[in-house]
């Protein structure tokens, strides 16, 4: 059962950022992988939220959001979805794969602030449950100023709403291993 008080925020949510009937928001459940990857090529502006850095041996500790609003771009490559971002910080070329089921949310923020949206506000703004909605994942090393970084996203494809999920960057600088997660959201630009 929903629980009402979610169920009415992520209405107002919605209804904020002026989102599409839920009937208009694409995939829930079933999609070849062809189809996936042919509705995510656009063009996106990407946004990311506070999340926390984890410095091994030192814990967690809040990371701010960038501030920084990004663009990037998907597109098809001999039958690969791949994406770049448009110079602006760390420059990325990633090829994506479809990934299974999960609450991807729950798994990288338990216990912390998911952005934007829960996986429950999701689950009532799609009218499916989370595990059924396509989720893309992709990874590469990114140069930074301090060296290299391994950066991951994990999205959930929202149709016409774009993608919302996961941003990880792993490095070592000076022995110590540190991880920092975001959440962060792609709006299409159409």
């Amino acid at each position: 059962m929903r629980n009402p008080i979610i169920t009415g925020a992520a209405a107002a949510l919605g209804a904020a950022l002026a989102l599409p009937a839920a009937a208009d928001l694409g995939p829930c459940g079933e999609i070849d992988d062809e189809a996936l990857f042919e509705q995510a090529v656009n063009f996106y502006t990407v946004q990311d939220f506070a999340g926390f850095v984890s410095i091994q041996g030192m814990g967690n500790m809040p990371a701010g959001a960038s501030g920084d609003i990004q663009r990037a771009v998907f597109w098809m490559d001999d039958g690969v979805l791949v994406a770049s971002n448009d110079g602006a910080g760390a420059n990325f070329h990633i090829e994506f794969e479809r990934a299974e089921g999960g609450d991807l949310l729950g798994q990288y923020f338990e216990g912390t602030s998911p952005g934007p949206l829960d996986s429950d506000e999701i689950a009532v703004l799609m009218s499916c449950d989370i595990e059924d909605l396509p989720r893309l994942v992709g990874s590469a090393q990114v140069t930074v100023p301090e060296g290299t970084m391994d950066l991951t996203l994990d999205l959930l494809f929202l149709g016409s709403v774009g993608m919302h999920g996961v941003m990880q960057w792993e490095t070592v600088q000076q022995g110590r291993r540190a991880v920092i997660r975001k959440p962060v959201t792609l709006t299409p630009d159409d």
